[in-house]
């Protein structure tokens, strides 16, 4: 392996958003003239070869989405996701999706309208990607292995070039398997060893290591956001927030940049079960898992600024995340296959202190039981912030769900949103904001999606 100094790597972004040639024709040739005839009329035959493909994809199209009630599915068995996707994350800017599955890696762009696979890599012998994490829009990945490998272990992150499709550097200070990684332009966290371990990310060399009693992560799921956060602003709000609790809902604030304790945030009664921050790593969500609420507090005072009501029924949040433009909308997913989206624009008032009133024996229980579902269903009904629910039944388990924005998607009448569940299926759900209704759904098994030639 090389000698390891800095980490540079190129851009995806900026190829990724070329327009794609028709046809290359690079061959410089003696005659000018019989090139450019010879040019044109390849062009002329892509375009009428492209237009009669076209015709009949949008015939089929059309015959598809008049069955299915205007929505685009492909059916696919649950066994077959099981067995080929093991990771599943997407990167900072929400453009990019990274699948690890047990026969390499993958990356998918979101920048065009369609979800398109621009890269795919296998050692060999084939190893299977535990984990696959990308940096913004560059080709620096890092990956952990399932199984002991040649190049792959699940005790060892490996910093892979996907342009130059090579290993750029390794690490393997570990003593147990690595259980999450997170990264900005500056910080690497590893957690592992009931530690989380904290690098610099331009050098790769270790600054500090928080050790824990317990693991705090005890889950074997396909991907985890529950108790470790890192903020992707990595200038002015460069935040660690974790919990390590099992038994209540405390919130730690660990600046990585300056590696000291900001501060602590009481933030729920029961222990911590997701928590996301947004894009300028100035919020937090947070909520708990035998709870339907969502507290959003402002970092890093701590104030809380939000709390909403999920539902009046009990459900378990499947996933929540901010949008990036703004950080004005939550989204929230739940084990019911609700959507739900919350408008940040004006913080909600605080909790008003209820009247108690004492009463003895089984009059105070039945009293306190009446007080409890009251205050539930009026703080669901006043929930002037939730401005959108929808139901999509094949979203009920655990999944990864963000809003799509910036390039090629802008639509002031039309919201679409990116949900990814533990099988691998890929939603795209487009949201009529002027009605709050489905106006259209995509659903295909991601790992399905072909390279083009």
């Amino acid at each position: 392996m090389e000698k390891y100094k800095d980490i540079e790597v190129q851009d995806l972004l900026k190829s990724d958003l070329k327009e794609d040639n028709k046809k290359d024709i690079d061959n410089k040739k003696e005659n000018g003239k019989e090139e450019k005839k010879i040019e044109q009329k390849i062009i002329k035959e892509y375009e009428n070869n492209s237009q009669d493909s076209s015709d009949e994809e949008n015939i089929k199209e059309k015959k598809h989405r008049k069955k299915s009630n205007n929505f685009n599915f492909e059916e696919v068995k649950k066994e077959d996701a099981f067995n080929q996707v093991l990771y599943i994350s997407y990167n900072q800017y929400n453009n990019y999706i990274s699948l690890g599955t047990f026969k390499g890696i993958k990356i998918f762009s979101l920048i065009k309208k369609e979800i398109e696979l621009k890269f795919q890599f296998q050692f060999e012998p084939i190893e299977p990607v535990k984990i696959v994490e990308m940096l913004n829009t560059s080709q620096l990945i890092l990956l952990v292995g399932k199984n002991e490998s040649a190049h792959l272990s699940p005790k060892k992150l490996t910093l892979f070039d996907l342009g130059e499709k090579k290993i750029i550097h390794s690490l393997n200070p570990y003593n147990t398997e690595i259980k999450l990684v997170r990264l900005n332009l500056k910080r690497l966290i590893v957690y592992a060893d009931k530690s989380i371990f904290i690098y610099n990310l331009s050098n790769i060399k270790l600054l500090h290591i928080i050790k824990f009693e317990e693991d705090i992560i005890s889950t074997e799921k396909t991907f985890y956001q529950g108790q470790i956060c890192l903020s992707s602003n990595s200038e002015d709000n460069n935040y660690l927030v974790y919990s390590n609790s099992l038994c209540h809902g405390l919130l730690k604030i660990y600046d990585v940049l300056y590696l000291t304790y900001i501060n602590f945030i009481q933030a729920h009664k029961n222990p911590i079960f997701k928590m996301c921050i947004n894009s300028k790593g100035n919020l937090i969500a947070s909520c708990s898992k035998n709870n339907g609420t969502i507290k959003i507090f402002s970092l890093p005072s701590g104030e809380r600024l939000f709390k909403f009501k999920r539902g009046y029924t009990y459900n378990t949040i499947t996933g929540m995340n901010f949008n990036i433009i703004g950080s004005n909308k939550l989204i929230v997913s739940s084990s019911s296959g609700n959507i739900h989206i919350f408008e940040l624009d004006k913080p909600n008032k605080k909790d008003e202190k209820e009247k108690v009133i004492n009463v003895e024996g089984y009059l105070n229980t039945i009293n306190k039981i009446y007080q409890k579902v009251t205050k539930e269903c009026k703080d669901y009904i006043n929930n002037k912030n939730l401005t959108t629910t929808v139901n999509i039944k094949d979203l009920k388990g655990e999944n990864l769900i963000f809003f799509r924005e910036g390039i090629g998607v802008e639509n002031k009448t039309n919201m679409n949103i990116i949900s990814i569940t533990l099988e691998g299926f890929f939603f795209s759900i487009r949201i009529d904001i002027e009605n709050y209704v489905i106006d259209n759904i995509f659903k295909k098994y991601i790992d399905s999606i072909k390279l083009k030639n």
